[in-house]
């Protein structure tokens, strides 16, 4: 790893490169100019920087700038990419990238898989459904804004600015050598127009009280040269759970100036606020059988001890306080546990199955979970873009494109449970007697751990781009045409996010004061009452609790009176660490494009390099008030970087068959990522191949083409799961905690076995992945009134190489821990004490990380989780053009996907340890079908003023309420379940003028 002395990122240098650009484009600008003087007659051509929707026919458009950063034939492009245009989106009434991914050839969004982690128990899509698609079964797509690399993915697109919508899959080191080798989706915004004025207004009413409303004002000012276009969009997704809610308020200004017949400069400004309180994707832990299996035992405090208690009894999420709420979240009274006697809750124990996570609910018998919002997730996003692109023809053949993108994104984000869980209050008395009157009801557990996070990003782009295409055709047609096309970049971007913990604002002398950020003894858990119990379903959702109560009562064990006594308990939010991060990526490539043989053979190579200067700090040291002690510096940077290369070519050997063969690569920078000794772990890198063949049938009314691929991913990071938690937190924290002070009882030396601190985020986990299939895609337009697509696709995604980081720590570490002192420490009289428990390092491990440590590398050779080897989608849309239907349209879709594996036996050994799994034998969900209807028509009203556009559309008219499986253990029980919805419905009236 090369270490730097000097952090360069400051915004003057953006500057500075702007100036350079322009001081290197001055003479040849002058040049272009003049020319436009003399040549007035010239017809206009576009850039070569542009596409033209316009010339888009139904589904199918006809050119790109993904393959090869300039306008070119699709046809003529050997990477898979599919292009979205927007009578696609208009047709199908999508509004986000969630709903347009669930069309297009192997893609995954929300509405057809749920991104769950841990087996299937956390819900990344409640958290945030904007990032949480799949491509090729290897992960989410990297997200640009007019090829620009942007930072909004978590404020999603939205269709009120689209032009288009390009789904590049694999790796395209063309578009960017640094990025995820699943793909990129770049989103095109819309342009102010200078041919004529326009005006759209709309209105969208549906299901659940979805409400939408959108404007778009496009105003000539200067005739053919100067426009000024307005776009709107205020929005109120309607979801059938409640509370929850979505509200989005975009604002897009555009506008686009043409000086001279060849410069073109646009301009473009967006800024966005988003309010959300997501529902839930999956069902929460199900705590409540086991109660009632274990014989529905009530737990008296005052007279038991919990270190007598029995094994399936705990303390609600292992904190010091629990806060005991009414029904609208306000709390009315702490208990903070003390003299062995706490408040408890009967915990779900673990199966029988050697591969086994808790099992979720997959009824509405505990509470109606579609109608139900339990997991409240709240999220303020504020962002802003502004995109400025200057398009020069300098001379015959040779054009500039100057661009600039600066983006700013702050996200506010409260979550309010540490693990999604119902349980029952099996508490019949607090630990003072006094009778509990919520004894045997249902509840949800909101700890404070974490529950609150502001992140602060800026991002700015600086892009040149060159291109001259050289036709030696008049010379010599079979020396063809070459387009040689140079672009430089610079990209800065800046990342700051801050933790909190809510904790107990007072000082108390009966609570330890040296972490009170940290320590779990000034933490609390919420008990959100649901008014249910075991035999009746809950009547209410616990939605956003009473924040930083202040004055309440709490009962607390006075040590020194040896009673129970009661003083005041307010809260607030501390932070409870910062990760500030500081990144600089230079970025030089260089295109060659050919064409050969009257454009039969077309040729494309690209060469990239790209740099990056990556540094990060993350603050966690506390003062002597046991608080953060907080800083804003990212300190000194470490280089990562290299070449990245693509080779493709297109043959056309007849006018309607295309064969296309195309390699590429990219990576994924990680200059300051380590594993748990603290070395340098490579970059996560891919490369892709893509071929097959295309055809143009029925004198170009239909496209088929069919494309194989294998994309390699190498040193690919392990999301939060098993691996993580065992290298970033729980062998860790044996290491550097429990086996330290266990030690220093005993007397012992011990010396740690990693160098860094528990929770350190540099700490990442790899595995190897690799994803086989293909695509199959058609686009067919019978007549101008009819338009039809349709696509089958196969994947096959699968991990090994599973966090060998962690398999070697457990190699060298337990032996050791096992030995230190002579087994003393190991097998000590001696305790530690946290998270709800207390033992020596022996029990510690078997209670914490023995079950990880022993399976999270049992999924070497599976595939990736709820993958789908098959998919087909088919989507039509029909517009009658005379007779009495005349201005009606019809369309439908059908959506199918294959079963998937959720689960599989384990393989043991002799002596009963798991060595792997029985990859021949997968526990599979269900295969599904849904279809997709819309019925519509067109008519002129107001004297032919105004054109009107009503359409009806219906999504999943087929399904029903129910529940998916998503997990299985390893004997087979189905653990994780996604919640699924009938069928939604969208009404939506259009006004052109």
């Amino acid at each position: 790893m090369k270490q730097t002395e000097k952090y360069p990122y400051a915004p003057r240098l953006l500057a500075r490169n702007a100036a350079i650009v322009a001081l290197v484009s001055a003479v040849p600008l002058s040049l272009g100019w003049a020319q436009d003087n003399e040549e007035d007659d010239e017809v206009f051509t576009l850039s070569p920087f542009e596409v033209n929707a316009d010339e888009d026919q139904g589904y199918r458009a006809n050119s790109t700038l993904a393959g090869s950063r300039i306008n070119t034939q699709l046809k003529d492009v050997a990477a898979s990419i599919s292009v979205v245009t927007e009578d696609f989106i208009e047709d199908v009434g999508a509004a986000d990238l969630n709903d347009i991914l669930v069309y297009t050839a192997n893609t995954e969004s929300t509405l057809n898989y749920t991104n769950a982690g841990g087996n299937g128990t956390q819900d990344f899509v409640s958290d945030n459904p904007n990032i949480q698609n799949r491509v090729r079964g290897l992960g989410s797509a990297e997200l640009t804004r007019d090829f620009f690399r942007s930072i909004g993915g978590s404020v999603g697109i939205d269709a009120y600015n689209l032009e288009r919508v390009t789904v590049n899959r694999g790796p395209n080191s063309i578009l960017y050598g640094m990025a995820d080798p699943a793909g990129v989706v770049n989103y095109a915004t819309k342009s102010a127009l200078v041919a004529e004025d326009s005006t759209e207004l709309s209105l969208r009413v549906g299901s659940n009280t979805d409400f939408r409303t959108t404007a778009d004002f496009n105003r000539v000012l200067i005739d053919d040269k100067l426009a000024v276009r307005v776009l709107g969009l205020w929005a109120d997704r309607g979801y059938q759970q409640q509370p929850a809610y979505y509200h989005d308020n975009r604002l897009n200004l555009a506008t686009t100036y043409k000086p001279f017949e060849n410069s073109t400069f646009k301009l473009n400004y967006e800024v966005a606020r988003q309010e959300q309180n997501n529902p839930n994707s999956i069902t929460p832990i199900d705590y409540v059988s086991e109660w009632v299996e274990q014989g529905r035992p009530a737990w008296n405090a005052a007279e038991q001890l919990y270190s007598e208690s029995p094994d399936y009894l705990t303390r609600p999420q292992n904190v010091g306080a629990v806060a005991i709420t009414d029904y609208d979240g306000n709390t009315v009274q702490f208990l903070t546990g003390g003299n062995d006697r706490w408040f408890t809750g009967v915990v779900q124990q673990r199966g029988d199955a050697d591969n086994f996570t808790s099992v979720a609910f997959s009824d509405n018998k505990i509470a109606p979970f579609h109608d139900m919002n339990l997991n409240p997730s709240l999220r303020n996003h504020d962002f802003e873009a502004l995109t400025f692109t200057w398009d020069q023809k300098l001379a015959e053949n040779l054009y500039l494109n100057v661009g600039y993108l600066s983006e700013d994104y702050e996200e506010d984000t409260q979550r309010f449970t540490w693990g999604f869980q119902i349980w029952v209050d099996n508490n019949s008395h607090f630990m003072d007697g006094t009778p509990n009157p919520h004894f045997g009801e249902t509840y949800v557990p909101q700890r404070t751990l974490d529950s609150k996070s502001i992140r602060n990003v800026d991002n700015e782009m600086l892009r040149g781009t060159l291109t001259y295409e050289l036709d030696f055709r008049e010379r010599n047609k079979w020396l063809g045409r070459h387009n040689f096309t140079a672009l430089a970049e610079r990209q800065e971007t800046g990342n700051t996010n801050t933790v909190f913990n809510e904790i107990r604002s007072e000082l108390v002398d009966y609570l330890p004061t040296n972490n009170r950020v940290n320590e779990d003894l000034w933490q609390m858990t919420r008990i959100r009452y649901l008014g249910g119990t075991a035999d009746s379903p809950a009547t209410m959702a616990p939605g956003v609790p009473d924040l930083t109560p202040s004055g309440v009562p709490n009962l607390y064990w006075d040590a020194d009176a040896g009673m129970w006594a009661t003083d005041s308990y307010s809260s607030m939010f501390t932070p409870k660490r910062r990760d500030v991060q500081a990144e600089t990526v230079e970025s030089t490539g260089f295109i060659w494009q050919s064409y050969w043989l009257e454009g039969k053979v077309v040729g494309t190579a690209g060469w990239r390099d790209d740099t990056q200067e990556k540094a990060t700090n993350s603050y966690t040291a506390l003062g002597d008030d046991g608080l953060l002690i907080l800083g804003d510096s990212a300190g000194d940077p470490a280089e990562s970087g290299g070449p990245t290369t693509t080779m493709g070519v297109v043959v056309h050997p007849l006018d309607w068959l295309s064969l296309h063969y195309n390699e590429s690569e990219n990576f994924r920078p990680a200059a300051t990522q380590v594993n748990m000794f603290n070395e340098s772990v490579p970059p996560p890198t891919g490369e892709g191949v893509d071929y097959g063949f295309g055809l143009n049938l029925l004198e170009g009314k239909m496209n088929l083409r069919v494309n194989w691929y294998e994309v390699e991913q190498t040193n690919n990071r392990l999301p939060w799961g098993p691996a993580m938690r065992l290298a970033q937190w729980e062998l860790l924290f044996i290491d550097q905690n429990v086996m330290a002070d266990v030690a220093a009882l005993e007397g012992v030396s011990y010396t740690p076995v990693s160098p860094l601190s528990v929770g350190d985020i540099n700490i990442v986990t790899t595995s190897e992945m690799t994803s086989k299939g293909m695509e199959i895609e058609m686009i067919y337009n019978p007549t101008e009134n009819w338009r039809f697509m349709a696509n089958v696709s196969q994947q096959d995604a699968v991990s090994s190489a599973i966090a060998p980081a962690v398999t070697r720590f457990l190699e060298e570490a337990l032996p050791y821990w096992q030995n230190v002192g002579g087994g003393s420490v190991w097998n000590s009289d001696f305790t530690y004490s946290t998270w709800g428990f207390e033992g020596n390092p022996s029990e510690f491990y078997d209670a914490f990380p023995a079950f990880s440590a022993a399976t999270y590398n049992a999924a070497e050779g599976t595939t990736n989780p709820q993958l789908r080897e098959w998919r087909a989608n088919a989507i039509t849309n029909y517009t009658f053009t005379d007779g009495g239907m005349k201005g009606w349209n019809i369309g439908g879709a059908l959506r199918w996907q294959d079963d998937a594996a959720i689960g599989f036996p384990t393989i043991n050994n002799e002596a009963g340890d798991v060595i792997g799994l029985e990859l021949n034998s997968p526990y599979m969900d269900e295969a599904t079908l849904d279809v997709d209807f819309w019925i519509g028509f067109d008519k002129k009203i107001m004297n032919d003023r105004v054109d009107l556009n009503v359409q009806l559309n219906v999504r999943n008219l087929t399904r029903n309420e129910g529940f998916q499986a998503i997990n299985a253990n390893s004997d087979g029980q189905e653990s994780g379940f996604r919640i699924e919805f009938g069928p939604t419905w969208t009404l939506q009236s259009t006004f052109s003028f």
